[in-house]
C-alpha cells in the first residue's frame, strides 16, 4: 500500500494494518487527498482495494502499478494451461 501511494504521487498522512486469522490482513490509509484501503481473503483468492481521491490528479496512471502490486495470479479452470498474466477481477 505504501508503493502504491508513493509511487502514485499521493501523500499518505497514516496508515493501520491488522492481520487477519488464520490468514489475510485488512490496511487503510488516509491521505492528505482521501484514503486507500484493502482486505485480503486469500483462501478465496480475493483482495478488495479501495482507492478515492478528491484532487486533481487521476489515478488512472496508477492503474498498472497497482495490477503489479495486487494482481493475483490464477489458474484456468481445466488446469491443463498455466495464465501467463496476473487476473484482474
Amino acid at each position: 500500500m505504501v508503493d502504491v501511494v508513493s509511487e502514485s504521487g499521493l501523500t499518505l498522512l497514516s496508515y493501520h494494518c491488522h492481520s487477519l486469522k488464520p490468514m489475510g490482513v485488512s490496511c487503510v490509509g488516509v491521505l492528505l487527498e482521501s484514503h486507500i484501503s484493502f482486505h485480503t481473503w486469500p483462501e478465496e483468492g480475493v483482495i478488495t482495494l479501495d482507492v478515492y481521491t478528491c484532487g486533481a490528479k487521476p489515478l488512472v496512471p496508477a492503474m498498472p502499478l497497482i495490477k503489479d502490486k495486487f494482481a493475483v495470479p490464477m489458474e484456468p479452470i481445466t488446469h491443463d494451461e498455466i495464465v501467463e498474466e496476473p487476473i484482474v477481477l
